[in-house]
């Protein structure tokens, strides 16, 4: 019964499942900071439509619905002075008074009498609103779906060698399905190099490099996003400074206050509304006090989307780096070639690797990391053959190599 449930399993799995075009440094940015991002965005999503995102108080005119409503599409606020100041009176960090008089004249021990500075030299405080908040679930769905766009463009450009690489990639069952696998791998691979290397080569140069090209595109499109993707959310916030958020976190980790003043200028939770609106007297405001109760959750869900990104960006840049250096230098390629397939390093095989191009080299390492390295063996051995006997490669003599 446990066998016929596998055969059943087997039958339904998606064909060609583990088949993967692109690096390992590469699935950082299309799946594990793609699913962290998704992750956020749920929890996001659920927290701000369920239940009360804000909550105000300090007006009996109003409808507590119609405050909130107010407060959540217009706006809040904090000052800029009433952050870690403790010569400023404040209530919670950034809520402050915002018509109060700079100072009150005090007389000292000695009865002098000491006045207050001119007002023009005083600094005034600053509100900064934040409407931010509006649009965190979408912020975090927009940039995974940024994470994950290069490597669908990738897909276009790499898709017929992920089928051919389906081919071989599974399961097959009988040595006759084999043979009939791999001769249709080598027709494939025959007529996709008799362009790269036959006698008009040099006319298809552009195809010649295409798929190197697309790779090197890839990549560059990953670290220009995550650079860009980090940037963006540093101008959301006008309170504080989001990028070096992680480094003032890890540098005040033992100190709670400060790291408590960094997490409140950049997540207030306490925060001021003003209300405009036409009274008795003619434009009245009311000022309210709000809570935000998700930036508990939002402060952390930031703090580790700035570690991810970091660490993103520095593999990024580092992909970035090896990638052109992989292609010019393509000896280092070829080894890896060998590593996949477990092939010996002979003449024949040295020389159908540098022939091939760029594109050709992309190919084969794609091949050899999802082939069984039997099967690979196989197929080199029959488009070694195929080759030459196009006279693709003339310079080789097969029975130095025992083909």
């Amino acid at each position: 019964m446990l066998n016929d449930f596998a055969k059943l399993a087997k039958s339904i799995a998606p064909f060609g499942k583990g088949v993967s075009i692109d690096d390992k440094l590469d699935k950082l940015n299309r799946s594990f900071i793609f699913s962290l991002l998704c992750m956020f965005g749920v929890v996001t999503t659920i927290r701000s439509y369920t239940g009360h995102y804000i909550r105000c108080y300090g007006n009996k005119k109003l409808p507590d619905n119609f405050v909130e409503d107010y407060c959540w599409t217009q706006g809040i606020y904090t000052m800029d002075t009433a952050y870690n100041d403790p010569n400023a009176e404040y209530a919670h960090p950034g809520l402050q008074i915002w018509d109060h008089p700079p100072c009150i004249p005090q007389k000292g021990v000695d009865g002098t009498t000491y006045d207050c500075p001119d007002e023009s030299e005083v600094v005034k405080p600053r509100r900064l609103r934040h409407l931010w908040y509006q649009w965190v679930p979408f912020f975090f769905w927009v940039t995974a779906c940024g994470f994950y766009l290069p490597f669908l463009i990738h897909k276009i450009f790499l898709s017929e060698v992920k089928r051919v690489c389906q081919l071989v990639h599974g399961v097959i069952e009988d040595e006759a399905s084999q043979e009939k696998t791999i001769n249709k791998v080598v027709n494939w691979l025959g007529v996709t190099f008799f362009v790269y290397v036959g006698p008009r080569r040099y006319h298809f140069f552009p195809k010649r490099h295409q798929l190197a090209i697309a790779v090197m595109f890839h990549k560059v499109l990953y670290f220009i996003l995550s650079i860009g993707i980090f940037w963006w959310t540093g101008l959301i916030f006008k309170a504080g400074n989001y990028y070096s958020y992680g480094m003032d976190w890890m540098r005040n980790m033992g100190n709670d206050s400060h790291q408590e003043f960094i997490r409140d200028r950049l997540f207030p939770k306490i925060t001021g509304c003003e209300i405009q609106m036409w009274g008795a007297s003619g434009l009245e405001k009311e000022q309210m006090m709000c809570v935000l109760a998700p930036n508990v959750i939002n402060q952390y869900l930031f703090l580790l989307t700035w570690y991810a990104n970091v660490i993103v960006i520095a593999t990024n840049i580092l992909s970035t780096m090896i990638a052109p250096f992989t292609f010019v230098f393509w000896s280092f390629t070829y080894r890896k070639f060998l590593s996949f397939s477990l092939l010996e390093n002979t003449r024949t095989h040295h020389r159908l690797f540098q022939k091939v191009g760029s594109s050709g080299r992309t190919i084969l390492i794609l091949l050899a990391r999802h082939t069984k390295p039997r099967i690979m063996e196989e197929i080199m051995i029959k488009l070694i053959k195929k080759m030459k006997s196009e006279h693709l490669l003339d310079d080789i003599e097969l029975k130095e190599d025992g083909i």
